[in-house]
């Protein structure tokens, strides 16, 4: 309550800097700049453990620093193009019997946890308490931007999907779980966000999720409201832009959709009319259901 600083983490120590960013939040056309290389876009103190959980975005990573010493605790990520001192923080997504899920030194195993496993531009990392010790829980939304480092292997907007996800480390076996997803089978394209979005947990236990920036084009195609930063741009596509806000809440057990609403700005838009910018039609960062009453 005070407002004087208490810690200061510089990321610049912290992170492999020599890493490029993927999504690079750079404009089209232009080079893939350094200057926003992380991208830190939601943090939180996990207090069982005593690290600071970071998500950053354009790192398409999620990972934990001692609050005390500064030092990095893991990485959960791509496994590719990491400076060797950091492979060592690299978690291995495992089974519930603590199985690999991949084998990460063949192509066809890296390509497979990357469309799969990790998540990409990914946004609203929120603790789900767990007080074992070396156990730490999270719910994230992965926008799920390119899924690859190699623009020969990601996919395209009309193929790609935005999920809610569910994870659970041990520090103590440097190893990841995925217990729980939302969105990828069940929304599919039509959830694709390149940026954005969120889910909130309800205390009844049902889930509210929003595709928060979805786009599609005059012919109801799924394109990127960020091309050549956040996605591939599909040769394909239309010359028309809108924007949709997906809103659901749904039965987090079952998946049932209990409620859906889409929200968009009414009409297309083109770059001729409307400026380069045109496919930032409508987003949101957040949802959240509130009670009529307090």
């Amino acid at each position: 309550s005070t407002g004087l600083e208490v810690a200061y983490y510089d990321m610049l120590y912290v992170m492999d800097y020599s890493r490029s960013p993927r999504p690079s939040g750079s404009a089209p056309g232009q080079d893939v700049s350094m200057d926003d290389w992380l991208h830190i876009n939601q943090s939180y103190i996990n207090e069982p453990n005593n690290l600071l959980i970071c998500s950053g975005r354009h790192q398409s990573a999620i990972f934990g620093v001692n609050v005390d010493s500064g030092e990095l605790r893991f990485i959960m990520a791509n496994h590719e193009d990491w400076s060797d001192e950091f492979r060592q923080y690299l978690l291995t997504p495992v089974d519930d019997d603590g199985v690999p899920l991949y084998d990460l030194t063949s192509p066809g195993g890296i390509d497979a946890a990357d469309k799969n496993f990790w998540t990409w531009g990914q946004h609203n990392i929120v603790e789900i308490p767990n007080d074992e010790p070396g156990i730490l829980e999270f719910m994230v939304f992965d926008n799920g931007n390119y899924r690859s480092r190699e623009d020969a292997k990601s996919l395209l907007p009309l193929d790609n999907f935005s999920r809610v996800v569910q994870f659970k480390i041990n520090l103590n076996t440097m190893t990841v779980t995925r217990p729980y997803e939302y969105g990828k089978t069940e929304v599919g394209n039509r959830g694709y966000s390149s940026f954005v979005s969120a889910k909130h947990l309800l205390t009844n236990g049902h889930l509210v999720i929003h595709f928060g920036a979805t786009t599609v084009d005059e012919f109801e195609h799924t394109i990127t409201a960020q091309p050549g930063s956040s996605d591939l741009v599909d040769p394909d596509e239309g010359q028309q832009a809108l924007g949709r806000l997906v809103l659901q809440e749904i039965n987090k057990e079952t998946k049932e959709v209990l409620f859906e609403a889409m929200v968009t700005s009414g009409y297309f838009k083109n770059e001729e009319t409307n400026g380069t910018n045109y496919r930032y039609d409508i987003s949101a960062f957040r949802v959240y259901k509130m009670p009529l009453f307090a």
